[in-house]
C-alpha cells in the first residue's frame, strides 16, 4: 500500500519538502564555516603580527600546514584507487554503438 501511494506521487511534496530543508541546512552551515574562516584568517595574521615577530610567516606556514592536512585527508577519503587495489579486471569488452546514421 505504502509503495503503491508512493509511487503515485501523494510524498513527493514531502520528499521535495525535506529536501528544501536539507539544503537549506547544507547551505547555513557551509556559510558559518566560510565566515568563521574569513574571521580565524584574519586573528591568526593580527596576533602573527602582534606577538613581537612582526612578519605574517607564524600565521602563513600554519595555514599552509592546515591545508596541506586537508588535501592529505581529502586524497586519503576520496582519492581514486588503482584497479589492482580493487580486484577488479579492467573492461576489455568493445563498446558497439547504437547510434544509427
Amino acid at each position: 500500500m505504502a509503495v503503491a501511494l508512493f509511487l503515485s506521487g501523494v510524498y513527493a511534496g514531502a520528499a521535495f519538502a525535506r529536501a528544501r530543508r536539507l539544503s537549506g541546512a547544507a547551505i547555513a552551515i557551509a556559510g558559518a564555516v566560510g565566515g568563521l574562516g574569513g574571521a580565524a584568517i584574519n586573528l591568526a595574521f593580527t596576533f602573527s603580527y602582534t606577538d613581537g615577530s612582526g612578519s605574517g610567516t607564524p600565521a602563513f606556514l600554519a595555514f599552509l600546514a592546515y591545508y596541506v592536512l586537508c588535501l592529505t585527508l581529502i586524497r586519503v577519503r576520496y582519492g581514486h584507487h588503482d584497479r589492482a587495489d580493487t580486484g577488479s579486471a579492467p573492461n576489455t569488452t568493445k563498446e558497439v554503438s547504437r547510434v544509427r546514421v
